[in-house]
């Protein structure tokens, strides 16, 4: 009498109380249920660790989901446009840094990043009137500014005034790893092969996973006809760098002269998903297409980079024998024609340089 007594006073309609407090607590456990929303400090924190487990994507989720909390939160726009800099998307890098120095991120802070954001985005000349080398700030700070510049004006083809801001670099701070990649490109640009190798070597040994360095080594290795040295050093700078277009363009282009034709095709088609005009990713997806003897292809890939700029010689050439192999006589009669009115055919590069193709 007594339990029945117990039982009912706990009970709801006819349940329980116990089982009714059991099932609450197990509700208020479950994933989704009482979830308290993180802060945009915590996003920023946990975005953090992301990034130093190398995880920038995921750190990029947390990031934006910070400034949705506080759209004026310093540290996460900053962290952001550094990130995409990582990443190689140099517009959103560009905004996101300039949104952060005009929220009060002081101009040390963002100067170095900005101008890594304009020279993804091949806009050297902005990069030379926006970013100026000015006194009081550090000397690392300084001697990136000053390697950064010289990469613009390589750029631009004034190799005298690209000259003398790698030296300057190298004078601000002799222990620089910019400074030294300054000096190996300009060695690399004078094809001083030996010079070159031993710059990049020097970073590497200071800064192991270094793209730049890693790239110019791939870079030395293809102009020397080093095809197989060029293809690993390039390997390692796309895994370091996955999101900078050159250096999976030169990674083809290695893989396309050491035969692995079909690891080449992955790269380009690759980057024209995302760029479908580009012209250099064009070119060399004709090339490999050409050697696989896929002339559909071949004519295909030719003619994007003649729709962008017809002089281009070698697509000429493609486009023509490709077009003659599938029996387009009439397009071929058209493309050769086109070839022998040209009297001084533009000069085309053998090589190609991911340090040197910076937009």
């Amino acid at each position: 009498m007594f339990r029945t007594c117990i039982t009912r006073s706990l009970s709801v309609n006819g349940t329980p109380r116990v089982i009714c407090l059991a099932i609450l607590v197990l509700l208020i456990a479950l994933p989704g249920c009482g979830k308290v929303e993180m802060t945009d400090v915590e996003y920023v924190e946990r975005a953090k660790d992301y990034q130093d487990k190398g995880d920038l994507r995921a750190s990029v989720i947390d990031l934006k989901n910070a400034l949705r909390k506080n759209p004026e939160n310093l540290e996460a726009r900053w962290l952001l446009g550094s990130i995409y800099v990582e990443l190689g998307n140099g517009p959103a890098a560009e905004k996101e840094l300039q949104r952060a120095h005009e929220l009060g991120v002081v101009r040390e802070s963002v100067i170095v990043p900005l101008a890594k954001a304009l020279q993804l985005q091949g806009k050297q000349k902005k990069l030379l009137e926006d970013i100026k080398v000015l006194a009081g700030l550090a000397p690392d700070v300084m001697s990136e500014l000053y390697f950064l510049r010289g990469k613009a004006f390589v750029a631009l083809g004034d190799l005298d005034q690209a000259s003398a801001e790698f030296q300057s670099a190298l004078d601000i701070q002799q222990d620089s790893t910019s400074a030294w990649l300054g000096q190996g490109l300009l060695a690399f640009i004078n094809r001083r092969w030996d010079d070159a190798n031993k710059w990049s070597l020097k970073v590497l040994e200071v800064s192991p996973t270094s793209d730049e360095a890693l790239a110019l080594r791939g870079d030395t290795a293809l102009a020397q006809g080093d095809f197989t040295a060029a293809v690993k050093a390039y390997q390692l700078a796309v895994d370091n760098r996955p999101g900078i277009p050159q250096y999976r363009v030169a990674l083809a282009i290695a893989q396309i002269n050491t035969g692995e034709l079909d690891k080449a095709i992955g790269h380009l088609d690759l980057l024209l998903k995302i760029n479908p005009n580009h012209v250099t990713s064009n070119y060399f997806r004709a090339v490999a297409a050409y050697q696989k003897r896929d002339f559909d292809a071949a004519q295909l890939f030719a003619e994007k980079v003649l729709n962008v700029g017809s002089g281009h010689l070698p697509s000429r050439l493609i486009a023509g024998a490709a077009n003659y192999l599938l029996g387009n006589l009439e397009k071929r009669k058209v493309i050769f024609r086109s070839l022998l009115r040209r009297r001084r055919p533009t000069r085309q590069r053998a090589s190609y340089s991911p340090q040197l193709s910076l937009s």
